[in-house]
């Protein structure tokens, strides 16, 4: 008996090269960020920047998952791209919770434009707008992106 395997893979509009590509295989993907940072109060009314990374003019990123995690609670984190804008804001309620979004087979955001990709922590005030983070005591946050460059 004979059997048949056959193997497809998508293609991928690449605007920066104007061509399609073979959707890439992430055996090796690069990790984005991944920061834990223990400090104390900040300001109210300001963001908390965590990091940010640069994708440059030829560079298409292939966001594979995001995980986040604080030990405080009522923290938003806002992923956004400086020509894009807002791309993934996810809350976490209470102290000590961690969430994980997208995987290897539910990728995230394709991001083909040129920028910054930041993530910020952010908290709700009294009603309900974003503002800083601000703590009496140690607060630590955990941010970690990953993807992979087409």
């Amino acid at each position: 008996m004979v059997e048949r395997i056959q193997f497809l893979r998508r293609q991928m509009y690449n605007r920066a090269r104007e061509e399609f590509i073979d959707e890439p295989i992430p055996t090796n993907p690069a990790r984005i960020f991944d920061v834990g940072r223990s400090t104390h109060s900040k300001d109210v009314g300001s963001p908390w920047n965590i990091g940010s990374y640069h994708i440059g003019t030829e560079q298409t990123l292939q966001i594979v998952f995001e995980e986040f995690s604080t030990n405080t609670p009522n923290v938003y984190f806002q992923v956004r791209h400086d020509n894009i804008g807002t791309i993934d804001t996810p809350y976490l309620e209470a102290a000590g919770q961690e969430t994980r979004i997208g995987g290897i087979s539910e990728p995230l955001e394709s991001i083909g434009t040129s920028g910054y990709l930041r993530v910020d922590a952010l908290g709700p005030n009294v009603a309900g707008a974003f503002q800083g983070i601000g703590s009496v005591g140690n607060v630590t946050i955990g941010a970690k992106v990953v993807g992979y460059f087409i």
